[in-house]
């Protein structure tokens, strides 16, 4: 009964979404029973398969056929149409967006022009046949594909109708307080027109503060003491892990007296821009790693930007059982770690 597997390929899909049911699924190795959903002719049930698939496969399985996995939804991206509304595009948008934590589907989609269709659709589209959602996620998947790609950096940077257009959307979006719209374009405009000026910004700011004690050292007679930074310890963590990154904060500051940053505590402005002054002005990095830190394009940003500044990064296991692989493994490497779970 087809609309029988149409039910049950859409409740799996809603229970692959819960972090907990989604690792107990992730274990049972269940991927090869929805993979046989890829190759139907049946669209609802292959569009089901593909979100289950997205949302449970790790990367040794994205590894076996990331081409395969990448030319489905790259068919699925050709067949829009930039002047009509598709319901459908919202979730082939979405398991895209969460494929992307897996640099093998990354290099496939810019390998085979998903990057450019989906340029396309945020720069020439017509806005009132998108919606909301598929703009966040068009903009989730352009701004991964910033993260230590330098040749797509260049290519967006050099596209100043794209960049004119992200700018509007974040602005629309802002005023009209959708957050999760902001976030999005906020980070992409972060990571092809910002960050590298902020980055020189500060190291300049550095450099004339340690010109400045050296000069009053000199004039004094006194040796320039080491610059301390303002804070001890940044906290890293997404939303899933909230509660448990609250309690080590607590303790951290009540108990033992360190001076912490923490996003929500000391958040003004423009939340990436704190979050990279943040990371600038602590002395050690806490990186709470879980299957939905990984996930995060803005926790994947904290990452990032904190491993190339070169800072102490002190990983944290927040869930048990819990095994970074990917970027985040990359970032771990041979660091020890400290387990919550």
């Amino acid at each position: 009964d087809q609309e029988l597997i149409n039910v049950t390929l859409e409740a799996f899909h809603n229970l692959s979404k819960n972090t907990d049911i989604r690792t107990i699924m992730k274990n049972r190795q269940l991927t090869s029973i929805f993979y046989n959903y890829i190759s139907t002719e049946n669209a609802e049930q292959q569009k089901l398969g593909l979100s289950i698939l997205a949302e449970i496969m790790d990367e040794k399985e994205i590894n076996e056929k990331p081409n395969e996995i990448t030319s489905v939804f790259i068919d699925h991206l050709k067949q829009l149409n930039l002047n009509e509304y598709d319901p459908n595009m919202d979730s082939t948008l979405a398991s895209l967006k969460v494929l992307m934590q897996h640099e093998q589907i990354k290099n496939r989609f810019v390998q085979q022009n998903g990057l450019n269709i989906l340029v396309s659709f945020i720069r020439d589209g017509d806005s009132s046949k998108q919606s909301d959602k598929q703009q966040e996620k068009a903009l989730k998947i352009l701004w991964l594909n910033t993260f230590n790609n330098l040749h797509v950096i260049n290519m967006l940077q050099q596209d100043l109708k794209l960049m004119t257009r992200v700018n509007d959307i974040y602005h629309h979006a802002t005023e009209y307080g959708n957050m999760t719209l902001e976030k999005a374009a906020e980070g992409l405009i972060w990571k092809v027109e910002e960050e590298e000026k902020f980055k020189k910004q500060q190291d300049a700011e550095a450099e004339r503060k340690r010109e400045e004690k050296k000069q009053k050292a000199k004039e004094s007679g006194v040796e320039e003491e080491e610059e301390e930074e303002q804070y001890d310890l940044m906290i890293s963590y997404s939303w899933a892990d909230m509660d448990l990154a609250h309690r080590i904060f607590h303790h951290l500051t009540d108990k033992l007296g360190y001076t912490i940053w923490l996003g929500q505590e000391q958040m003004h402005g423009s939340t990436i821009q704190a979050m990279a002054n943040a990371v600038d002005n602590a002395q050690f990095i806490l990186m709470c790693m879980s299957d939905t830190y990984k996930r995060s394009a803005n926790c994947q940003s904290e990452a990032e930007y904190a491993h190339n500044r070169k800072k102490h990064i002190v990983p944290c296991k927040m869930k048990k059982d819990y095994n970074p692989d990917g970027w985040l493994g990359f970032i771990l490497g041979t660091r020890l770690y400290i387990d919550f779970g």
